[in-house]
């Protein structure tokens, strides 16, 4: 086994010499919970004609973790030391996951010794909430005392090869080997990456994206690639994250190619992004962390912030705060859908004549200032914001949605863990209009079913403590509830909690017919 000295750790690394006269290396950097193990498959044929560098990151595989939470200057040092022990130069790096991260912050700082980059699967965390919700659920599967859940959650993800039985144990147990505050660590690190580091790069690069990757797909990596200056874009098809695991014949080939044509690659049977697709997500993504923007909390409060100015007066007046929530899920309304939520019973003619008395206050709220965009239009047929709406039912409830929808039991449980503390908070103060009384509901509905679900699971754990704690938040919702109450029952006689089953057992007793679903 070979190991090196990189500042207060000793790395493990493999070193291929190279079969034939070239000077160039390449260095292979895994990504967090894995090792470089992953990339023998690469080795052989790459080896003929370059000299291959391997290495395990600091905490994973054989390498010592130091003890201490790293940086992304440090895991770069440790990088460096390595190159420099072994007189390295002349180098491609290729970097998988968190390791394209270190591979663009390193090309950043050494400049010098990089001959060109290839990012595969590359990591960026946006302000989206899928995103936001991926990281949550990460973290929550982190809390155990090892990673074994979380490597159970990240292979069906990382590998089209997932099913094999092999290889998922095989992934789990990188997992499992990882420290969780090395995992946390890395996660703290990747999340502090901005795309717009991207822009200080001017070597050569490839990103590579796997077909199925659901962790960062090609729209996402085609929007990474937009910010290089000289970048190539390929899918691999076939793929899911791991590209150089699921199809190493494929990566290998492609690889050759750019070393030896780095500005001239045949892209003509690839799929890729051209240069004015990559001016338009440019634009996106700058209006996506853009200042102007509308962020409604109505959850918990009300409170409402137009680029990061909190606007607290004129909201119980006019409608204001009914006309907010509709645009807030709607996106645009028409002055006739607005009238239909607010005036139901009034004629039309009266309707829109109020209605305009109400956008004129409306649209006094939104008052941009003279070196701001305006936020809202209200033009003669539709009112709508020309700018991001952040609103946190609207985001809760997309991962209601996307929790009902999963088929993976363990993934559902941690999604619905997460969303928990937040389904016992009252939503939409003060709204009492047919669309926000209807938003309320589908809420009050959505978290019964996924709760139901979640206690039952819990309960197949034994895990009675938490199962109350699910089906208690419903009963928020509906109080007299008598299935909701006799599960309570239930779950306390599973607990052995006399106190507690007395009080359900009165509750259930009280309850009659006529006063369940309570709203």
């Amino acid at each position: 086994m070979n190991y090196i000295q990189t500042g207060d750790i000793q790395s493990y690394y493999e070193y291929y010499e190279s079969a034939s006269t070239s000077s160039t290396t390449i260095v292979f950097i895994h990504g967090t919970g894995l090792d470089s193990s992953y990339f023998h498959y690469l080795i052989p044929i790459l080896r003929q004609q370059y000299s291959i560098l391997l290495y395990d990151l600091r905490g994973h595989g054989q390498s010592e973790d130091g003890g201490k939470a790293a940086t992304i200057e440090l895991l770069c040092d440790d990088l460096l030391s390595l190159v420099q022990a072994l007189g390295l130069h002349n180098l491609v790096i290729v970097g998988h996951t968190f390791g394209a991260n270190i591979a663009v912050h390193f090309a950043d700082r050494y400049e010098t010794l990089i001959e060109s980059l290839i990012l595969i699967s590359p990591q960026a965390f946006l302000p989206l909430p899928p995103l936001a919700s991926e990281k949550e659920l990460r973290e929550e599967l982190a809390k155990a005392r090892t990673l074994d859940k979380l490597g159970e959650f990240m292979v069906q993800r990382l590998t089209v090869k997932h099913k094999d039985h092999s290889i998922a144990k095989r992934i789990i147990q990188s997992y499992a080997r990882l420290p969780v505050k090395m995992y946390m660590n890395h996660i703290e690190i990747a999340c502090q990456f901005k795309l717009e580091h991207l822009r200080r790069i001017h070597k050569p690069a490839l990103v590579l994206s796997g077909e199925s990757d659901p962790l960062f797909p090609p729209s996402f990596t085609s929007l990474y690639n937009s910010f290089l200056h000289h970048s190539k874009f390929l899918i691999v098809p076939d793929s899911s994250n791991m590209v150089f695991f699921d199809q190493p014949a494929v990566t290998v080939e492609w690889i050759m190619k750019f070393i030896q044509r780095p500005k001239s690659i045949r892209t003509d049977t690839y799929v890729f992004t051209d240069r004015f697709l990559q001016l338009l997500m440019l634009e996106g993504y700058n209006r996506l962390v853009a200042r102007n923007k509308v962020s409604i909390q109505c959850m918990g409060g009300f409170e409402v912030q137009m680029n990061g100015r909190v606007i607290r007066e004129g909201w119980n007046t006019r409608y204001a705060k009914n006309i907010l929530i509709y645009l807030a899920f709607r996106k645009t309304a028409t002055r006739e859908e607005l009238c239909d939520m607010l005036f139901p019973e009034m004629t039309a003619k009266k309707a829109l004549g109020n209605l305009r008395v109400y956008l004129n206050h409306f649209a006094k709220l939104f008052e941009a200032r003279p070196e701001e965009p305006p936020c809202l239009a209200i033009d003669r047929d539709s009112i709508y914001f020309k700018c991001a709406v952040e609103c946190d039912l609207a985001d809760v409830m997309e991962e209601m949605n996307r929790s009902l929808e999963e088929k993976d039991s363990m993934l559902k449980y941690a999604m619905c863990k997460l969303i928990l503390p937040r389904a016992t908070q009252h939503i939409l103060p003060g709204c009492f209009d047919a669309f926000s009384l209807s938003l309320k509901e589908k809420f009050a509905q959505d978290w019964e079913k996924l709760a139901i679900w979640a206690a039952d699971y819990c309960c197949k754990l034994e895990q009675f403590e938490e199962a109350a704690q699910f089906i208690r938040s419903c009963l928020h919702s509906y109080p007299n509830d008598e299935g909701l109450i006799e599960r309570m029952v239930a779950i306390q006689k599973l607990t052995n909690n006399k106190k507690e089953l007395r009080k359900w057992t009165r509750k259930k007793k009280a309850s009659r017919p006529d006063h369940s679903r309570e709203t």
